[in-house]
């Protein structure tokens, strides 16, 4: 559900880029609203019921339960090594945002910045940004197990190096959400990835911790044939 990171090997290094991390799992669903009944009462001097004022209302989501939040921003510390001769493993900050649309439609935004090491001490290292945004179904099986399905575009470049290394791409791919109780829940993922000069599929799996309604802490995995990532946060539903 899921930010979002797309990597590349530089050219001096002899590497090609070779993955965009999804953010994990962005899911959310409209608003709807909930209307208090509306109740009556009679006057005094005996004239007809007449409604009293008007009762805000509470917006709630039709999709949202004791166990989920869909609208939210992560905010994650993430750690990558690498499968390659050349790139050693790689320190990061990244954030996603997730915001309904309609009532089982949503959007995302993510970013991504981290500091990549050479194994050589003679080699670059880098600043790796991306960019991402995508959009969404959530399809609600049970109260505590959706299923969601999400796709988008990414940008992603290395600055600290001479090389002209832009390049965009795409993913796509469902997320698994569990409500194992009201305070955690689990996930999965599958994302397909390709960007121009690479494509692959990615694996992701984690948990959020909720420690109340508006916060909450998120561990999580993900790996593909190049790299494997461990990311930990928070979590922040409004």
């Amino acid at each position: 559900k899921v930010g979002s990171r797309l990597f590349y090997k530089n050219d001096i290094q002899q590497a090609s880029m070779n993955k965009f991390l999804a953010l994990l799992i962005s899911t959310s669903s409209l608003a709807g609203t909930a209307v208090a009944g509306t109740f009556y009462y009679d006057e005094p001097s005996g004239k007809a019921p007449i409604a009293p004022p008007s009762v805000p209302t509470e917006m709630v989501s039709s999709c949202a339960s004791d166990y989920f939040d869909y609208d939210f921003l992560d905010i994650d510390y993430n750690f990558t090594s690498f499968d390659d001769e050349f790139l050693d493993d790689a320190n990061g900050i990244s954030f996603g945002l997730s915001k309904t649309l309609t009532e089982f439609t949503f959007v995302t935004l993510g970013g991504l910045w981290e500091q990549v090491n050479a194994t050589d001490g003679d080699g670059e290292d880098v600043d790796f940004w991306s960019f991402s945004a995508g959009a969404g179904m959530i399809f609600p099986l049970s109260e505590r197990v959706h299923l969601v399905a999400e796709g988008g575009l990414f940008y992603g470049f290395e600055t600290g190096s001479n090389d002209d290394n832009g390049s965009l791409g795409g993913y796509v791919g469902p997320t698994l959400r569990v409500g194992i109780t009201r305070a955690i829940e689990g996930f999965a993922s599958v994302n397909y990835i390709v960007d121009e000069e690479t494509d692959q599929f990615e694996y992701s799996a984690g948990a959020i911790l909720r420690l109340t309604r508006a916060l909450g802490l998120k561990a999580g995995w993900s790996w593909n044939d190049d790299e494997q990532t461990v990311g930990v946060g928070v979590r922040l539903a409004f």
